[in-house]
């Protein structure tokens, strides 16, 4: 979550969120000052960084439908341009996922659906996009996997943040996959998406000093996978403690979580 997005929440979903009365702290202009106001009085770290990681702990696990900001989502995609952006309804982009037997109910709480036209004047579609951790897209459709705005990371936190483990995706596609056959997952863990696979020290930035027992990677069966779980593994030595643990072997056989899903749900029809 940016601080531009922070200061979008209502401060009545804050106090509510904090078990506080109406009136307390009735002169904070905005979400960020009054967690920062909050975090004084407790006596705890109160920058504005302290204030807009809280919030994002407190509502960002599944509210992925605020309006993007355009300052953050620059539109310097070299082929495609973001005409507009909603929650997620496009009968074919449900369909699609019901045929990789993916929950459309699921998706609607992380994704937004996003509408593409060509800069070249040839073509449209929708797809789905995840908000990364400054504001930019990863877009995923049919057709397309791509970037959009500022690259980094997209984290899901549970929504106390006092996860004991998180697991790290390639993509959200996969993190769908799992979530989908292992439907606590979501609630009992943080959860990464890397989005792009030179982002794994990123990821790993913010695994390290954050109280995690065990990271669980989710990544490719292929070499290019098995280069990420080696780095992966690299990092969390670095912190006593921690334990890196490989989910590869529950979808041997097939190039990722997607792929694995996607047959066993046809199995099941």
């Amino acid at each position: 979550m940016t601080y531009e997005e922070a200061i979008q929440i209502p401060i009545s979903l804050v106090r509510e969120k904090l078990g506080h009365r109406p009136e307390h702290l009735p002169d904070c202009k905005d979400a960020v000052e009054y967690v920062q106001a909050h975090l004084k009085s407790t006596k705890q770290d109160d920058t504005r960084a302290d204030a807009v990681r809280w919030l994002s702990i407190m509502f960002t696990v599944y509210d992925w439908h605020q309006p993007l900001n355009r300052k953050v989502v620059k539109d310097d995609h070299p082929q495609w341009h973001i005409s507009r952006w909603q929650e997620l309804d496009d009968i074919a982009l449900i369909r699609y996922l019901e045929k990789n037997g993916i929950d459309a109910d699921l998706a609607k709480e992380l994704l937004t659906e996003v509408y593409l036209t060509s800069k070249t004047g040839y073509g449209s579609m929708n797809v789905f996009g995840l908000r990364n951790e400054k504001g930019g897209l990863a877009l995923e459709g049919p057709y397309i996997s791509t970037l959009l705005g500022k690259r980094d990371i997209s984290i899901l936190r549970r929504g106390n943040g006092t996860a004991p483990t998180i697991h790290v995706f390639l993509d959200f596609m996969d993190m769908l996959a799992a979530f989908s056959i292992f439907p606590k997952l979501k609630h009992e863990a943080d959860v990464i998406c890397l989005n792009s696979p030179e982002l794994l020290s990123e990821a790993f930035a913010n695994i390290k000093n954050a109280g995690y027992s065990h990271v669980y990677s989710w990544f490719p069966n292929n070499p290019f996978g098995n280069e990420l779980q080696t780095k992966l593994t690299a990092y969390t030595k670095i912190e006593k403690g921690l334990k890196h643990k490989i989910f590869n072997s529950v979808y041997r056989g097939y190039d990722n979580v997607a792929a694995w899903r996607k047959a066993k749900f046809k199995k099941t029809k």
